[in-house]
């Protein structure tokens, strides 16, 4: 039983026993058999077991299980094996049914095509470990080619395999294949479709330059002929007048020859005209030639048509030459110039002495037998003058003849020309050297530097006269207020410039000059200082008198101020002092604990420094002084800092009221008031 129960005298019955629950020993099938011992396994073990005849395979899960009621499971089956269903080639068939085939048992097959069969004619079912398989198919070869009735073997075709060839050839000699000459057997045994045979023609003739075709030869089978004939109508055939089809297909070569029978109709140069029929002339026939540009032959005025070795040829041509040249009247030829052939030249001149030759003086005779082109004659003109920097022209000379003036003056209009006003235009075609001479009458108006301006009118003025002057900027001269025009050599100069000061300087009320700065020029300084103690100067004391005749930036007095004050460690300021000007106070406390020796304050200085600061020292309460009923309970209280305590109690027998015994030292360096009374 699975239960205690509750007895009547309110006990538990008596417990059951629990034991391990064994399945029995499997009863298997005649076709099984364990694979372990299985006399043992508990509820939810399994026990292995397989097939007993290696030649079949198990159905299902390969063990069986201990169930929760003791018993095993159902038993799998086992089934035979068989070789998987056979899949052939394209080329091998079945003889009979295979698809239940076990271990060792054949299947035949034969060749689909006909062909032979290269091994046995079947396949054999076996195993390896646990798989079945069919052993290797045997090979089949094609069957002898059927072919049609224009083609031939080349060999024997029997029992060729997949991918061998079998050669044909047309049965016909004057056919060809048309592509492969061979069929090759597939691998699925069957031949490859067979080639065409066509009768066969020879191409289109490629004939030698020198022949054409009498008909059209395109077609032409073997044996056939081409009739041919000489392409230049000038040339006849000599020997066999066609080429032959032969049997590779090839045109038989040409064994015959073109032989001139007339000369070619001239080829003529463009120097040269006919003046007779030249049309197809014989051996030794003249044709008579004319100069194109109307120039004289050198040699016979004719070629003469030649037989050379078969061909026909002209002889040579005769020279041309360049007709007389045609001149105009302003040139002349220096030499005799009817007989000029290629690359001659001719030598021209002008006719008359006032000409000069613009050009080549030498007329080249050209290949065309035309004269090169002529030069030019020209009045003889000096070109435009090139005059020295004091000259300019009064008129235009850029077409003065020989013989012709060319009128000139002084470039400047301060100066005179003194000799000839002129040069003239030399018989070589240069202008004649001038030899006046340019002369200065005035001085030029006064270039002046910036710092000055005039004064008076100083216009073109002569010989010792004056141009007076001014300081642009209002300073004084040193030496004279003027600048004196004078003559030196043949020229008019002004002489020395005087020296401008810069002006007595414009100072603001807080800035003073510590010098006289009336008379200062370039270079120059000027010192300056601020105009009371407690300014400052900014920049530079000294005034600088520039090129200009300006003084440098003035400087700038500002208010002596001291720097945030530094104090030492044991300061501290009492108030903001980072803007105090000279004479002023900032005022200043020690820290706690500390007392202040000296002033409470420290100065700011002429020199913009603050004076020396004071001193802080420690605070010490004095000795204390207790009334007649009190004395000290440690011995120095002479020392003490401010917040520190002396102990203190009632001398005996009193004692002290208040519970307090001691006294503290205050930051006023007193001691605390002592206590009241002692009983």
């Amino acid at each position: 039983k699975k239960f205690i129960r509750c007895q009547s005298n309110t006990k538990w019955s008596p417990s059951p026993q629990c034991e391990i629950r064994f399945c029995p020993i499997p009863k298997l099938s005649k076709v099984l058999k364990f694979q372990e011992n299985c006399s043992s396994k508990i509820i939810g073990e399994k026990c292995s077991v397989k097939c007993r005849n290696p030649l079949e395979k198990l159905i299902g899960e390969d063990f069986i299980k201990c169930q929760e009621n003791g018993r095993w499971n159902r038993s799998p089956q086992c089934k035979m094996l068989f070789c998987p269903e056979l899949k052939l080639n394209s080329v091998l068939k079945l003889q009979g049914n295979c698809s239940t085939k076990g271990i060792g048992e054949k299947c035949q097959v034969k060749c689909r095509e006909g062909g032979s069969r290269m091994g046995p004619n079947y396949v054999t079912c076996k195993i390896n470990a646990t798989n079945l398989y069919w052993t290797s198919f045997p090979k089949c070869t094609c069957l002898d080619p059927v072919l049609p009735r224009d083609q031939k073997k080349s060999q024997n075709c029997l029992k060729k395999m997949p991918g061998e060839i079998c050669n044909l050839k047309c049965s016909n000699k004057r056919s060809d294949i048309v592509g492969k000459k061979f069929i090759r057997c597939q691998s699925n045994t069957k031949w490859s479709p067979s080639p065409q045979c066509e009768i066969r023609f020879c191409p289109n003739p490629k004939l030698s330059k020198v022949l054409k075709l009498q008909e059209n030869c395109s077609s032409k089978i073997i044996g056939e002929k081409c009739s041919v004939k000489c392409r230049n109508p000038l040339e006849k055939v000599i020997g066999e007048d066609f080429i032959k089809c032969q049997e590779n297909g090839v045109w038989s070569p040409w064994t015959g020859e073109c032989e001139y029978k007339f000369c070619p109709r001239p080829v003529l140069k463009f120097i040269y005209s006919v003046h007779s029929n030249c049309s197809y002339p014989s051996d030794g026939e003249k044709c008579e030639l004319r100069c194109r540009e109307g120039g004289n032959f050198i040699g016979p005025n004719y070629i003469t048509c030649k037989r050379v070795g078969r061909r026909m040829l002209w002889g040579t041509f005769p020279i041309c030459t360049c007709p007389n040249p045609v001149l105009p009247k302003d040139l002349k030829t220096t030499e005799d110039c009817s007989r000029k052939k290629f690359k001659d030249t001719c030598s021209l001149s002008c006719s008359t002495k006032n000409l000069t030759l613009v050009g080549n003086n030498l007329l080249r005779c050209q290949q065309s037998t035309k004269w090169s082109p002529l030069p030019q004659c020209k009045m003889r003109v000096c070109p435009n003058p090139k005059l020295n920097r004091v000259l300019k022209l009064q008129e235009n000379c850029s077409s003065k003849i020989i013989g012709e003036k060319c009128f000139v003056k002084c470039r400047s209009p301060l100066e005179k020309l003194i000799g000839e006003d002129f040069i003239k235009c030399q018989e070589n075609g240069v202008w004649s050297p001038w030899t006046g001479e340019c002369e200065y009458k005035f001085c030029p108006r006064p270039v002046l530097k910036f710092i000055y301006s005039v004064h008076s009118n100083c216009s073109y003025p002569s010989d010792g006269e004056k141009c007076e002057l001014r300081c642009r900027e209002g300073g004084n001269f040193i030496g004279p207020n003027y600048i004196t025009c004078k003559r030196v050599g043949r020229r008019m100069l002004w002489g020395t410039y005087p020296i401008c000061t810069c002006p007595n300087p414009v100072l603001p009320k807080d800035l003073k000059t510590t010098e006289d700065c009336s008379r200062k020029k370039f270079k120059d300084t000027c010192s300056l200082s601020c105009s009371t103690k407690n300014l400052t100067l900014v920049g530079n004391n000294l005034l600088r008198c520039q090129q200009s005749t300006k003084w440098s930036p003035l400087p700038q007095c500002k208010m002596r101020v001291c720097p945030n004050p530094k104090l030492n460690r044991v300061l501290k300021l009492q108030e903001n002092c980072s803007s105090k000007v000279i004479g002023d106070k900032c005022f200043v406390s020690c820290k706690e604990s500390l007392i202040l020796v000296g002033k409470d304050y420290i100065i700011c200085q002429d020199n913009g420094r603050w004076s020396h600061s004071p001193q802080c020292k420690m605070l010490h309460c004095p000795t204390p002084k207790l009334n007649p009923h009190l004395r000290l309970q440690e011995k120095n209280c002479s020392s003490k800092a401010i917040g520190e305590k002396c102990l203190i109690e009632c001398n005996n027998p009193f004692k002290m009221i208040g519970g307090i015994d001691f006294i503290t030292c205050q930051e006023n360096g007193v001691w605390s008031p002592l206590p009241e009374r002692c009983v």
